[in-house]
């Protein structure tokens, strides 16, 4: 939840700062400039925004943005399991051993 709010606090504040960092930015302009600037700007962006939702409807029909989920959940386990358990192993095994030997030192007492 606090990485939703944060995200949606940082692409507000991204989203407002915009027009006048623009405005900052063109002021130096006459006004024909800034309006073919403003253009050119918008139909850039404009045409980012079709390759970039052409590609994602592409790779939603086809259904890898769930491939490449359930394949990054299932690399993290394997990394986990090869790097961690050892681990975990290890510490348990310790542990274990060292109880036994607070046991025998009681049970020789």
């Amino acid at each position: 939840m606090l990485f939703g709010a944060t995200h949606v606090g940082r692409m507000m504040t991204s989203r407002v700062s915009g027009p006048p960092d623009d405005t900052f930015n063109t002021e130096g302009l006459n006004a024909q400039k800034r309006a073919t600037g403003t253009g050119i700007e918008i139909a850039a962006g404009g045409a980012v925004s079709v390759v970039a939702i052409f590609v994602g409807s592409q790779l939603m029909d086809s259904a890898t943005p769930f491939l490449m989920v359930a394949t990054c959940y299932l690399v993290s386990t394997l990394i986990n399991w090869r790097v961690f358990r050892p681990l975990e192993v290890s510490e348990a095994r310790a542990w274990t051993n060292n109880l036994m030997l607070e046991a025998e030192a009681v049970s020789t007492v």
